[in-house]
């Protein structure tokens, strides 16, 4: 099982490890370094998926100059190539010896917060009363008068008594307006439409009075 412990034990073995080939320092393109960087990040990447965060830069690291003088000999770009190289490689195992060494003294460090912590269960009486809430708020097959007295807010209830009160002063002032009054004139019947309405004889009156 890869655990903290496993992962420090192959740090151990990464620290101790040559980082270039037998013939010297290569620096980046020697396959002993490659290869000894590609375990490492792989390594990092484990134990960081688990929760735990490492104190290591190597990922964002350069390990050879990032410009050169553009009138530098070749021996002196050499000589940068070696410093920048060496100089990032004793900068990683710093870092890394000082994770072994951390957890020689304290063990196992902890992990990020809130990495792997399980959602604690409600108490037994607290998950009987949402239970009860939620069969009281869940939908009902016909929404009636009683249904609404109970489970509606007197807050709302003082809201849409307060909207009708408000429609109906509004009405009665809009009412009271001129523009209120010229459009009651404008809908209401004419005068002379009304008295013929009421005076006309119905057809069937009209069909069955007899002829002079």
């Amino acid at each position: 099982m890869f655990d903290y412990q496993a992962f420090v034990a192959e740090l151990r073995e990464l620290v101790d490890a040559p980082t270039f080939g037998p013939k010297g320092p290569q620096f980046t393109a020697s396959p002993v370094f490659k290869e000894w960087k590609h375990k490492l990040i792989d390594l990092l990447q484990r134990i960081e998926a688990q929760g735990y965060e490492i104190n290591c830069g190597v990922r964002t690291r350069h390990f050879s100059p990032l410009v050169y003088s553009m009138v530098a000999a070749p021996q002196d770009r050499s000589q940068r190539d070696a410093e920048a190289f060496f100089d990032a490689v004793n900068q990683t195992h710093i870092e890394l010896r000082t994770v072994i060494e951390n957890f020689d003294r304290y063990g196992t460090q902890a992990k990020k917060l809130g990495h792997d912590v399980p959602a604690s269960a409600p108490a037994p009486v607290e998950a009987a009363v949402q239970s009860k809430i939620s069969r009281e708020l869940s939908e009902p097959s016909k929404v009636t008068a009683t249904w609404l007295w109970q489970h509606v807010p007197v807050s709302m209830w003082v809201t849409a008594l307060g909207i009708l009160g408000a429609t109906a002063v509004g009405g009665y002032t809009f009412a009271s307006t001129n523009l209120g009054k010229s459009l009651k004139q404008l809908f209401a019947p004419a005068p002379e439409t009304a008295a013929s309405m009421q005076t006309a004889p119905s057809p069937n009156h009209s069909a069955s009075s007899p002829s002079k």
